[in-house]
């Protein structure tokens, strides 16, 4: 029932509050909405995304990863978990394909079926059984698009 926010006087900037607002609220949302029920990645990755409304993100870490060829894969992004990387690279890597991939589900599928997957996820339903029911399309071929999409967008020489 609490939102945490680690904000501290001495680097008070009104833009940063607004942006840890967002974050910070947008994880309790999903966290209601989905039950608890919602992997780390899209957890992470839909806070970004209501983040990146005040500040813009760079994608430098999820460019250096498709061009050395060392993305997440799909199961290690839906098993993974950011607080078992202690490699800031890879925490960071995370962070910008888990926002890659949920600004690529709202673009695609816009945020009130996102809405309407989290309930699901709230319901009990596995992962990829909401996927399916909510976007019509199964996880797996939604990810070798997005795959494809971002292997297009940062590839060698882009």
């Amino acid at each position: 029932g609490k939102i945490r926010i680690p904000f501290y006087k001495s680097r008070a900037d009104e833009a940063e509050l607004k942006r840890l607002i967002r974050h910070e609220l947008t994880h309790a949302f999903v966290w209601d909405l989905s039950e608890g029920n919602c992997p780390v990645w899209l957890q992470e990755g839909l806070a970004q995304y209501e983040e990146a409304k005040v500040r813009a993100r760079t994608f430098e870490y999820l460019a250096n990863a498709v061009r050395s060829s060392s993305l997440f894969s799909k199961d290690e992004l839906l098993h993974g978990n950011v607080a078992n990387y202690s490699d800031r690279m890879k925490a960071v890597t995370f962070h910008e394909q888990a926002l890659s991939v949920a600004t690529s589900m709202i673009e695609r599928y816009r945020i009130f079926r996102v809405k309407e997957f989290l309930d699901e996820l709230g319901k009990g339903t596995p992962f990829g059984a909401a996927f399916e029911k909510v976007f019509g399309v199964s996880f797996d071929d939604f990810w070798v698009r997005w795959r494809d999409e971002v292997m297009e967008k940062y590839g060698k020489g882009n």
